[in-house]
């Protein structure tokens, strides 16, 4: 199936701030814009506050003892767990921080509780969890530290000051003691997740490998016959080609641009990709059906700009790039000189097409992918193209209609087939194959991918054992089954109810935090409300499992049984075309470490993989849980609410369902977030592409606000204190966030994820994401100046 890059992003400028109240006065609530859809007006703050006391009072026994302000901050919390609207909870805490800080006989609390008003005013994004961050500090400034569990204290580096560089001060000592391996081109803490996960599927392969007698057909049989032929090198060595050779006899005998098209509907037909891309796609218009898409691709390199960017990092990589190439064709057969001339004119025929391609960017957009078209408009699009024994090549008659997702690409091609020479077409098409099968093809061929895939354009100095390398092919070509074995070796239930319980309560933290919002419209509301509720849940594996039986798996030729999983796939994919879309499927395996949301079908999905430390530990405090997979959980559901998944409705349906304010100042308030990554450079002359990231960026600064605000709503009525390994519970909810971006990377590898990827580096993750969050500010007395600091009029103003 085709996958269309569609992310999830939002965030926004700031409104003035409201004179200070003056030393011992409350301050009156602002009258809160009726998010709440009809609800009565919410009562003032100070009346909250007043009532709220008896309530705290008698929730935390009638003997408070201690200095005033511990007293005043612990009544402050239990009143604040009285209130749902993040916006009145903020004008509320106003009220006791401000009583707080008129206490000049406790200057400590009285300065923390005046330094988080001066800071962040009670009408910004995020003021409610920070004067709630600071009350609880304060009311657990007496109490005992004990040891805690889920983060490694020896992986702070105290050098750094959390309020110089929070990333390195929370993973400086495991980034000090984790180098990058020589066979990896980084290496975090999801690398190590993901080696455990890889460590027992391979062992389930070693020993499903070593059985002959399982039942032809049976997960134990493919799994163990396609393992056991991916480690039989001899095997790979004495079949040479004869994998590809079929296809490179009918590349070899083109004689004309027919002959080029047909050989093209052959290799689209059995699963192997080169000039476009053609598949079963969901209907943006119609997310119950599947329909026909076509798309740019057939590039050797990872983008378009690869092709067009300038300068002597550029100029290397192409060079390089058109030196493998005339290797590929030298290991096929040709003296040096030939393969040379083959190697440009590949390399202008692929320059050509990307210049013709849209950015990744560009890509994100959904409006940009979407062109219905008839065979008549087809034809009309792409003269030179035959449209009808194409589709007729893959067995679609009767298919009447085609998204065609990028027409200046095809329009381009169109003139490729007619303009480029037959000796041109077929040379592309030879190391395009090629170069797609050189995993499974002998070592000579393998190895010359790796030195320029893998050293030249991402930077690893060796390669992983092979045993690895071929437990993660498996992985790739037979991911369900191999994923069904994963989970019933790894995967308590515990784990899934209790991921499912936090779901739920940051599903909850994200309609309070909807219904607060003082620039949304009811109407916006409404339909925002209603999608939220009908976001789905996947977590940890599939209630039923997909039938693979007919998956064709033997123990022969590595080579052979990769071919015809592709060819597999291919009809697989093709005979969904014009079928409902199946809503029950899992797009990602379940012993994959991720998770994703589908904006088609409006669902969140968990694979048992993530939910092991540092993401998920059932032995941790809720605080390193939240912050981690809670972080993960809130990050998906506002990828349904950014500037991309937004633009879908609660069914999946590419639909407007705001009002054309509410849009334009979600996207003015978005803006802020572009305009940080814009801004950020990743080294000399390198900055990030605000319009690549912005989804991710919002989903980051959306995720941890969200998880944070699900986080401090678990602590309702829970007693105060002990701290664990002395921090506060704030505190460790933001560790637990930043120890899952822990990362070595190479620079080669950095340098094309701020191509080529729409996550921005790790660094930007965790610091610019946490400066947006007056919370983080206050858990740390994050003073103005400092490198973590960020002003109340620069933070982003959304979530």
């Amino acid at each position: 199936m085709l996958v269309r890059p569609l992310s999830a992003q939002s965030i926004a400028p700031l409104s003035s701030r409201p004179q200070a109240a003056s030393a011992g006065q409350t301050q009156e609530s602002v009258p809160v814009d009726q998010a709440e859809l009809g609800r009565p007006q919410p009562p003032s703050a100070s009346s909250l506050a007043k009532s709220g006391q008896a309530t705290a009072t008698n929730a935390l026994g009638v003997s408070l003892s201690g200095p005033a302000s511990v007293v005043l901050a612990q009544l402050g919390v239990r009143t604040l767990e009285t209130v749902d609207n993040p916006r009145v909870r903020a004008q509320v805490a106003n009220i006791y921080l401000d009583q707080i800080a008129t206490l000049t006989s406790e200057p400590e609390a009285a300065a923390k509780a005046a330094a988080v008003t001066a800071h962040t005013s009670p009408q910004a994004s995020g003021a409610g969890a920070a004067y709630l961050t600071t009350l609880r500090d304060i009311a657990l400034s007496q109490s005992e530290s004990v040891p805690g569990h889920g983060f490694d204290l020896s992986n702070l580096n105290p050098a750094v000051a959390p309020q110089q560089d929070y990333y390195q001060h929370i993973n400086g000592g495991w980034l000090a003691k984790n180098p990058i391996p020589n066979d990896q081109v980084r290496w975090g803490r999801f690398n190590e997740l993901r080696e455990a996960s890889t460590r027992i599927q391979k062992q389930i392969l070693e020993e499903y490998a070593g059985r002959t007698d399982a039942p032809k057909g049976s997960v134990e049989q493919k799994l163990g016959d396609f393992y056991a032929s991916a480690m039989d090198t001899a095997s790979i060595e004495a079949a040479g080609l004869s994998p590809v050779q079929p296809l490179l006899d009918r590349i070899s005998s083109i004689q004309n641009a027919a002959d080029v098209q047909a050989t093209l509907t052959e290799l689209h037909r059995t699963g192997n990709g080169a000039a476009f891309g053609f598949g079963s796609v969901t209907d943006y218009h119609d997310s119950t059906m599947n329909i026909a898409g076509a798309y740019q691709g057939g590039l050797g390199l990872p983008g378009k700009n690869y092709y067009e960017d300038q300068g002597e990092k550029a100029d290397q990589l192409r060079a390089a790039y058109l030196e493998h190439l005339g290797k590929v064709f030298e290991l096929l057969g040709d003296d040096s000189a030939t393969a040379s001339s083959k190697a440009g004119r590949v390399m202008a025929l692929e320059t050509r097409l990307a210049n013709a391609s849209l950015t990744k960017a560009e890509m994100r957009d959904p409006a940009n992918l979407y062109h219905i078209m008839n065979r008549d408009e087809l034809q009309a699009l792409t003269p030179n193209f035959n449209w009808n024994g194409y589709l007729s090549g893959l067995g679609l008659e009767s298919l009447e209609t085609v998204n065609m997702a990028t027409p200046r690409f095809f329009e381009q091609l169109d003139r490729e087939l007619s303009e480029t020479p037959v000796e041109d077409w077929k040379a592309y098409l030879q190391v395009r194959l090629v170069d797609g099968a050189a995993g499974f093809l002998p070592a000579r061929f393998d190895e010359e991918s790796f030195n320029f895939f893998g050293k030249v354009l991402s930077g690893a100095q060796g390669r992983k054992p092979r045993d690895q390398r071929m437990a993660d092919s498996t992985a790739n070509h037979l991911s369900m089954s191999l994923g069904r074995a994963y989970v019933e070796r790894t995967f308590p239930p515990e784990s899934k109810a209790r991921c499912e319980e936090m779901i739920e309560n940051i599903r909850g933290a994200l309609g309070e935090h909807i219904r607060s919002f003082d620039w949304m419209s009811p109407e916006t509301k409404s339909q925002a409300l209603d999608k939220l509720a009908n976001v789905g849940v996947k977590v940890g594996y599939p209630d039923e499992w997909p039938d693979e039986s007919d998956i064709p798996v033997e123990r022969g030729v590595y080579g052979q049984n990769v071919m015809s999983i592709r060819a597999w796939a291919a009809r697989k994919d093709l005979a969904e075309i014009g079928q409902p879309v199946d809503k029950a499927a899992w797009h990602m395996s379940p012993a994959m470490v991720n998770a994703y949301y589908s904006p088609q079908n409006n669902e969140i999905v968990f694979p048992a993989a993530i939910l092991q430390p540092p993401f998920f530990d059932a032995q941790a405090d809720d605080a390193i849980n939240y912050g981690g997979i809670g972080m993960v959980i809130g990050h998906e559901f506002t990828h349904g609410f950014d500037d991309n998944g937004s633009k879908f409705d609660a069914e999946g349906d590419l639909r407007n369902w705001w009002t054309e304010a509410d849009r334009e100042e979600f996207m003015s308030r978005a803006g802020v977030i572009k305009a940080q990554a814009d801004s950020y450079e990743v080294e000399p002359g390198l900055r990030l592409n605000g319009n690549l990231v912005l989804g991710e960026a919002l989903a980051d600064v959306g995720g941890v606000t969200l998880a944070l605000t699900a986080y401090q709503n678990s602590l309702k009525g829970k007693p105060f204190g002990p701290k664990l390994d002395g921090f506060t519970p704030e505190q460790r909810f933001f560790m637990g966030f930043g120890q899952v971006w822990a990362n070595n990377q190479r620079p080669e590898a950095t340098r094309q994820q701020v191509q080529t990827d729409p996550h921005p580096v790790v660094e930007f993750r965790i610091n610019q994401t946490l400066k947006n969050l007056p919370a983080f500010a206050a858990a740390y007395a994050v003073e103005p100046g400092q490198p973590m600091a960020l002003p109340e009029t620069e933070r982003a103003q959304l979530w």
